[in-house]
């Protein structure tokens, strides 16, 4: 069946698109409102990543955020979110001062 030289199967893919990209922006919008921190969103096999990329170590307030998200988000996707932990080579230029002043959840397996 054909609507306006348009396919059906075209037509789907253009609706799911839309409403994609309208997800993305309501799910940047609410981290830009809640946490203020820059993420990258990307979508890949029926799954959502969230890449936090200038916050080390985890957010604050990340049960509210899963919470929050969850309840935005289509039930049929996943959320995966990936968080960026100071390296060893990170490490190696900073000072003991600087160290003993870093929170645990700043360095990869530490925790609050």
């Amino acid at each position: 069946m054909t609507t306006l030289g348009l396919s059906a199967p075209s037509i789907g893919l253009s609706l799911i698109n839309s409403h994609l990209a309208a997800l993305f922006k309501i799910l940047l919008s609410t981290l830009k409102m809640h946490w203020m921190v820059p993420v990258e969103v990307s979508f890949s096999n029926s799954t959502i990543h969230i890449k936090f990329t200038s916050v080390l170590g985890t957010p604050n307030n990340l049960d509210d955020l899963y919470t929050t998200l969850d309840g935005v988000k289509p039930s049929h996707l996943k959320l995966i979110y990936a968080f960026a932990y100071l390296l060893i080579k990170d490490i190696r230029i900073m000072t003991l001062a600087e160290i003993e002043n870093t929170i645990l959840d700043k360095f990869a397996g530490g925790s609050a």
